[in-house]
């Protein structure tokens, strides 16, 4: 799956090159209904149930879930900063 911002709108186009975390966790949590994706695991609020690591320029944020766990990987660098991909994992989940 790719997730990318809306190109265009009834009043026009948009320019807008990525989309941030909020909007990525948001349209995974509407496409991946609660039953499937589990409940969040960690405290209440925004800032508790985020985990990062960064090492070297490059840093890794991971949303984990009941069943999933969405992670964003980017750079943390001014000239490229921002998540760069999101990847969601289900560990019972075989691609097999």
């Amino acid at each position: 799956m790719v997730l990318e911002p809306r190109r265009y709108t009834a009043t026009g186009v948009v320019l807008v090159s990525s989309l941030s975390e909020e909007e990525a966790i948001a349209a995974v949590e509407e496409v991946v209904p609660e039953s499937e994706r589990g409940e969040r695991l960690a405290g209440d609020g925004w800032s508790n149930w985020l985990r990062s690591d960064v090492r070297g320029g490059l840093i890794t944020t991971s949303y984990p879930y009941k069943s999933m766990t969405i992670q964003f990987y980017g750079a943390t660098r001014s000239e490229s900063s921002g998540s760069m991909v999101a990847v969601v994992t289900w560990p019972e989940h075989s691609c097999d």
